[in-house]
């Protein structure tokens, strides 16, 4: 909705800020928010002021969002935040993303979300200190983002390559995260030997999970989307994996696989396609404590549950 109705803290780890600033807006910001957010522009002498606010929380990010009344004619306002380390923009109007450049080179996390605008990724270049990054539908300069090698943490929505090898630069990576676009090759995967977290979605031509199974170092395994996988393969290997998430896999109906993951602990799965009989390869894993599947109806619930009540806690 146009505007601030409510300024202040909310329990889901934001400050939402608006002018004129208060007292309370400005006080110290507790440790578990994850941002300071503006959904209208704020009045210009009131830019410096939550600048310095988020100077004394690097960890904590400046979001801008919404505008439905498009008020926000560019991001010029970021000349006020010189040593801002985390940015997060949601503003579909916006038509360049070049007040960017006001930000410091030593920015640690940006998000770039989706802009009715195709915007090029050029402007990424002089962030090469960058541990975070998050882009929505951008595809243009795409060849930028291998340059930034410090990176931990990448998530891309319709990222415009087919295979893996032009990331492979990014060797720092723990976090991966490749939503959407036109990915089908995953044999560079086992080049990631720091992944820990690797979330795979909506990628509707991958048909081989094959190279996730030399993974040894992987904990988090998250998989929705993939129409062509039938069956997940054999995780003996992944002796380090811990929490799997299943979400929309509406073809995979083998999950032996998975059941020889040797350390697994954790199972999310919505499956209203199968009947509790696929979990049969799950039963009696040595390590498995927790499993919250939702088979579609109270019967095929209550079946599974029959079934693997002994693991349960």
């Amino acid at each position: 909705m146009p505007g601030t109705a409510h300024t202040g803290d909310w329990p889901d780890g934001f400050r939402q800020v608006a002018s004129p600033l208060t007292r309370a807006l400005l006080k110290p910001l507790p440790e578990y928010l994850g941002r300071v957010q503006i959904d209208e522009p704020l009045a210009d002498a009131d830019y410096p002021k939550v600048a310095r606010l988020l100077e004394k929380h690097p960890g904590i990010a400046l979001r801008v969002y919404g505008d439905y009344e498009r008020k926000f004619k560019d991001l010029e306002f970021l000349r006020h935040f010189p040593r801002l380390r985390r940015f997060w923009v949601d503003l579909w109007h916006v038509p360049d993303y070049s007040g960017l450049a006001h930000l410091p080179a030593n920015l640690l996390a940006l998000n770039l979300g989706q802009t009715k605008k195709a915007l090029s990724l050029d402007l990424l270049a002089p962030f090469t200190r960058l541990r975070e990054l998050t882009i929505v539908g951008h595809k243009k300069g795409f060849e930028v983002v291998p340059t930034l090698r410090d990176l931990r943490s990448l998530s891309v929505v319709g990222a415009p390559i087919m295979n893996l090898a032009p990331l492979r630069p990014l060797t720092k990576l723990t976090s991966l995260w490749l939503r959407a676009g036109r990915l089908t090759d995953l044999a560079d995967l086992p080049h990631f030997d720091s992944l820990r977290t690797l979330d795979l979605t909506l990628l509707k031509d991958v048909h081989d999970l094959s190279p996730v199974a030399a993974m040894r170092d992987l904990r988090e395994l998250s998989l929705g989307g993939l129409p062509k996988i039938a069956a997940l393969p054999n995780l003996k290997d992944c002796r380090a994996l811990r929490t799997v998430r299943l979400g929309s896999m509406t073809n995979l109906t083998d999950l032996s696989g998975l059941a020889a993951a040797p350390a697994l602990k954790e199972l999310e799965f919505t499956a209203p396609h199968l009947t509790a009989d696929a979990f049969r390869p799950l039963v009696g894993h040595p390590t498995l404590r927790t499993i919250r599947v939702q088979l579609g109806t109270n019967a095929k619930n209550d079946a599974l549950d029959a079934l693997v009540r002994p693991r349960k806690r």
